[in-house]
């Protein structure tokens, strides 16, 4: 007859180590972070030293390991660890990045942060605006149109107030003809 683990007397031994870790981790609240598709973001995750157990998750789809190879491949080349910090960078968001976060380390406990990453898309007519004017060929093109036209109008104002003078003189003229 097969016996579980438990009626053969293996996890007896475990049981102390499982009751000690459900009481070393600490849980934290969740933190509500907002951002724009194509942008970048950080996810706050305050941790005391850098350790080498760090990971980020996003349900079960590992975000950033140390591991690199662990890392799911939508993630890899877009996340990367804040320096002297937990806190995960997520580069080129997208719409799909939508969702809580956890971070998972460990000082003297295990400690898990949940983030909720909510993302929006910025107004398509806006992005457009900003592409357009953020060409500099295109910020030249207007200065110099500005620069024209005040120079034009400065243009104008002098010739009118030329020929106005010479309306008033114009009598003068005349008088001294005769």
């Amino acid at each position: 007859m097969n016996k579980t683990p438990f009626q053969d007397g293996m996890c007896r031994n475990s049981l102390p180590v499982v009751i000690t870790l459900l009481f070393s981790v600490c849980v934290s609240d969740c933190t509500n972070v907002t951002a724009t598709v194509g942008g970048k973001v950080i996810l706050p995750c305050n941790c005391q030293n850098m350790t080498s157990l760090i990971s980020w998750q996003r349900d079960y789809t590992v975000v950033y390991n140390d591991n690199r190879d662990q890392t799911a491949l939508q993630y890899r080349d877009r996340t990367a660890v804040q320096e002297n910090s937990c806190s995960l960078i997520l580069s080129q968001v997208r719409e799909s990045d939508d969702g809580v976060y956890t971070c998972y380390y460990e000082e003297k406990a295990f400690f898990s942060v949940y983030v909720t990453l909510q993302v929006t898309v910025a107004d398509l007519h806006v992005q457009e605006a900003q592409a357009f004017w953020s060409v500099p060929a295109v910020s030249v093109v207007c200065g110099s149109l500005v620069v024209l036209l005040i120079w034009l109008s400065v243009w104008i104002i002098k010739r009118q107030n030329r020929k106005n003078e010479m309306r008033e003189n114009l009598p003068e003229l005349w008088s001294l003809k005769d």
